[in-house]
């Protein structure tokens, strides 16, 4: 399994944390089933946005750790915004949906794309 294929599969589960910590917190549940949730989720989805930064920049390793550090903290200040005028559990229930299924979405499409490339490579001449 490649790195950019982990990469996608700690966003679409850190985005489904996320989405499941939304919808879990409107019923009565518990404070630490909710709390591992958030921060299980949170933390996939900074490994998934630090991979998205590094991939950003093809060339010096500098600016390749600088980029994967700031990307991170771009996507936190503009939800930074959101927090101010929607309530907490909406940013984080439409932002962890958004962020798993676009993973499930790349994640899906690379393994047809994989499947096509074996056939070219197993294709007779």
């Amino acid at each position: 399994m490649s790195t950019t294929t982990l990469i996608r599969v700690a966003g679409l589960l850190g985005g489904g944390c996320l989405l499941g910590q939304a919808i879990a917190s409107s019923y009565d549940s518990r404070t630490a089933l909710l709390d591992g949730l958030y921060w299980g989720g949170a933390a996939l989805v900074l490994v998934y946005l630090v991979g998205i930064g590094a991939g950003l920049v093809s060339g010096a390793a500098w600016l390749r750790v600088i980029v994967a550090i700031c990307f991170p903290l771009l996507v936190a200040s503009v939800l930074a915004v959101f927090y101010e005028q929607v309530s907490d559990r909406v940013v984080d229930g439409f932002f962890g949906f958004v962020i798993a299924l676009v993973c499930a979405s790349l994640i899906l499409g690379s393994l047809g794309h994989q499947e096509q490339d074996a056939d070219f490579i197993d294709a007779p001449y």
